[in-house]
């Protein structure tokens, strides 16, 4: 009887519909909840960034309100990159609901004090207290690589790609959000009483959001106690192989070897334990070290090419078209829309197309849309040209945004410390968006005509992009190689099971 027990607790580390496992409907709950945190982190973003540019040019009227703009995005990311692995750290140390909780009080008085900057101070000094309030928010922004690992350790490696292209979907979602919020509050009349008009009602806006998060985070969120790859095994197999091991005492020396990790012929590593106590999985990577750098720098490119396009699109439709606040929103809002579309359409896609030919697909329309961008054939930048071009940058972005972060997450191997490396790679990200703005605004505002500065910008992108593209052919069977082999290393554990159900039930 004892050895019954004993496998039925072994049996509730890999059994899917155990308590406490990603079918749970608490852990279910929780992976929303921290899908709120992404959607509130690209809210908190799209509310501001439309308007900021002209926060310095018409409210601060600060000189140099170009250069401002992009050293202040710039800020913003830098402080994500370099806080991105130590927030990862920390929550591996200690409970993520503590990380959440303490990033999103950060948030709250980082968007107060950039609502509040032209109060406290006027000219300069009110645009360093912005600079500086958008600085406090990048290390907020360093959770990102929290909820990803969050993500990646509550779900199987065969549902991953599904789950991120979720997060994906939540930041997408977010972003449109954000942008409506931030349309409808331009409208927003300054009174005598209150210093709130259209350029810092959207630092109160994010404030708010946040709060709720907090709110949510409080009364819905249930912390990970374990994690290892043995349940992505269990859930690859039939219902009676679980019922038989309920059943069957004499299974427990096959499923305590598949609990800890250790098959014979599955990976062929030893056991071992991670700092949680948590094991970690015998699977092998047959990629070294060096995939995760350039799986972190394609996280770079496609981050380089939509921040390039993010931080561009309103001084440039500013200049060009003569859009203001409200029309700026509008057209985010807009994207965000198709973006959702693209995140739903991918998510089916899934189940009959593998992530190497979305990537490539990616990559390659990113490259052909940003020379589509360029004015050197037309002499001028036209609206319908602008908004096809935007249309396609969307779908390419969306699509390797979604498929990026999923293939890092199956380069690592339960137990690593997940924050940490999601940490790591976030900084590529974040690199992207601090050099990103620098380059664009240095570019846009050194030529004398704004759309020759611009379509040097877009040409050095697809330089790059193009250079991405290379690279994810060159590196191919490296790069996918989870595909093929955990889908191998599953059948090959099922086998071993099955065959002990048969020993056991006969």
């Amino acid at each position: 009887m004892a050895d019954a027990d004993e496998a039925d607790t072994h049996i509730a580390l890999i059994d899917p519909t155990a308590d406490g496992e990603p079918h749970d409907p608490a852990i279910g709950s929780s992976i929303f909840c921290v899908l709120s945190i992404a959607f509130l982190d690209s809210a908190s973003w799209s509310i501001v960034i439309p308007s900021l540019y002209l926060y310095f040019h018409d409210e601060i009227k600060v000189d140099g309100a170009y250069m401002w703009y992009g050293w202040t995005i710039s800020a913003n990311s830098m402080a994500q990159s370099v806080f991105s692995p130590l927030i990862g750290l920390w929550s591996y140390y200690r409970p993520y609901r503590e990380v959440f909780l303490l990033c999103n009080t950060l948030s709250i008085c980082g968007n107060l004090l950039y609502s509040l900057s032209p109060v406290l101070a006027g000219g300069l000094s009110a645009a360093v207290l912005v600079v500086v309030s958008r600085t406090i928010v990048g290390v907020v922004a360093g959770s990102s690589a929290v909820v990803q690992a969050y993500i990646s350790e509550a779900s199987s490696v065969h549902d991953r790609s599904r789950r991120m292209t979720y997060y994906g979907l939540s930041s997408t979602l977010g972003f449109i959000i954000g942008t409506v919020i931030g349309a409808a509050v331009s409208f927003f009349p300054q009174t005598r009483y209150t210093y709130i008009n259209n350029y810092t009602a959207v630092g109160y806006a994010a404030a708010i959001l946040t709060l709720l998060n907090m709110v949510q985070i409080m009364v819905q969120f249930k912390e990970l106690e374990h994690s290892d790859e043995a349940r992505s095994i269990a859930s690859s197999l039939p219902v009676s192989v679980h019922s038989a091991v309920r059943s069957h005492g004499a299974l427990h020396s096959a499923v305590a070897d598949v609990g800890s990790g250790v098959v014979a012929g599955v990976g062929g590593s030893q056991t071992q334990k991670s700092e949680r106590g948590r094991p970690v999985s015998a699977y092998k990577r047959a990629s070294g070290p060096w995939m995760a750098v350039v799986v972190t720098f394609l996280f770079f490119t496609f981050l380089c090419m939509f921040t390039v396009f993010e931080t561009i699109a309103t001084p440039l439709t500013h200049d060009i078209f003569n859009w203001d606040q409200t029309a700026v929103n509008m057209l985010w809002a807009s994207a965000g829309v198709l973006g959702i579309v693209v995140s739903i359409v991918q998510s089916l896609m899934t189940y009959c197309m593998n992530d190497s030919a979305m990537l490539v697909f990616s990559s390659c329309l990113a490259t052909l849309t940003l020379l589509f961008f360029t004015t050197y054939i037309t002499g001028s930048l036209s609206l319908v040209q602008f908004i096809c071009a935007t249309v396609f940058m969307t779908l390419a972005f969306v699509i390797g945004d979604n498929i990026v972060p999923s293939i890092f997450s199956k380069l690592l191997r339960d137990g690593e410390k997940q924050s940490q490396q999601m940490g790591y790679f976030n900084v590529g990200g974040s690199a992207a968006r601090t050099v990103g703005p620098i380059f664009t605004m240095h570019m846009y505002d050194y030529f004398q005509s704004h759309e020759q500065g611009a379509s040097v910008v877009f040409v050095s992108i697809a330089g790059l992009m193009g250079v991405a593209t290379i690279l994810i052919l060159v590196t191919w069977r490296e790069l996918f190689w989870t595909e093929k082999n955990v889908a191998a290393d599953t059948h090959t554990v099922a086998q071993k099971l099955l065959a002990a159900a048969d020993s056991a039930i006969n």
